[in-house]
């Protein structure tokens, strides 16, 4: 109901979208696993649009996996579907990344895996707004994506391919659930089962809720910025890990991060935060494209 009020709220926004479709590729995330397929963050989103839901996500999805898993197999696949029409999209949504960081992709072949993909979709959906989140994480961060440069790949070729191509890219979903424990617990019996809880990475009803209330925001046309609390960045620690995609240390839970994120500051920054960011940036060439103070 608080979804649909926000909707509601923002009927400018949201009216060319009611009675329309909203499509799916990606990877379990985007599927809902352990939810019911109506308790996936984009059947909720959907729902709240008033739009109708086509979910072509499968489990262990990605641009460079094989077979049924491949984001342009389910890309195709919803292509042939005969039971609505291409030109009744009004959305269609790609979100996978996270298992092609598991995979430790090569870059070109990520790059052209994900261009392709993004180009089948404009090409046969000629009415849909197109949007592609970067991988989404869940609340696992580093100990799930241990391997910086892959996950460097995987979101500069997501975010690169979108700016090539003139299609919106939510760059900021791998952050929708970071320090939000409680989102990833187990919800009760089957489909709502223990291995949310284990993997930290699958939301439970709530995170889908909200996950679905940040789609909606940016559809909105509001980035909404997930907030974690930046620790303090000394300037021996910003030396020690300059030749990172981001210097900045991000706490999730126990967890120091050292990777790839974007920081909202407290209110107040500290100068501390103020005065590394920028000589971070200025120190990498890579930086600017993934570090913004807010």
């Amino acid at each position: 109901d608080d979804l649909a009020d926000f909707v509601q709220e923002n009927s400018a926004a949201f009216s060319d979208y009611a009675g329309k479709i909203l499509c799916v590729c990606g990877d379990s995330i985007a599927k809902g696993r352990y939810v019911l397929p109506e308790e996936a963050f984009p059947a909720v989103a959907a729902s709240a649009m008033g739009m109708t839901i086509k979910n072509f996500a499968v489990n262990s999805g990605g641009y460079t996996r094989s077979g049924a898993q491949q984001v342009l197999t389910q890309i195709n696949a919803a292509i042939a579907d005969s039971s609505f029409d291409n030109d009744d999209v009004g959305i269609f949504l790609l979100s996978a990344g996270v298992n092609d960081i598991n995979d430790g992709p090569n870059a070109t072949t990520y790059a052209q895996a994900v261009r392709t993909a993004i180009s089948t979709v404009k090409t046969n959906f000629p009415n849909a707004r197109i949007i592609v989140t970067d991988y989404i994480q869940g609340n696992a961060g580093l100990t799930v994506n241990a391997d910086v440069a892959s996950a460097y790949i995987v979101y500069n070729n997501i975010k690169g391919a979108c700016l090539l191509l003139g299609v919106e890219c939510i760059d900021n979903a791998y952050a929708w659930g970071l320090s939000h424990a409680s989102w990833f617990t187990s919800t009760g019996p089957s489909p709502h089962g223990d291995a949310v809880n284990a993997d930290v990475l699958h939301p439970n009803i709530t995170g889908n809720q909200y996950y679905a209330y940040y789609l909606l925001q940016y559809i909105a046309g509001n980035k909404f910025l997930p907030y974690f609390a930046p620790a303090p960045i000394t300037a021996a620690e910003l030396a020690a890990h300059t030749g990172q995609v981001c210097g900045c240390r991000v706490v999730n839970g126990n967890t120091a991060m050292y990777g790839y994120y974007d920081v909202t500051p407290p209110a107040t920054p500290s100068s501390e935060i103020t005065a590394t960011l920028p000589q971070f940036m200025a120190g990498d060439s890579r930086a600017p494209y993934f570090i913004t103070a807010y």
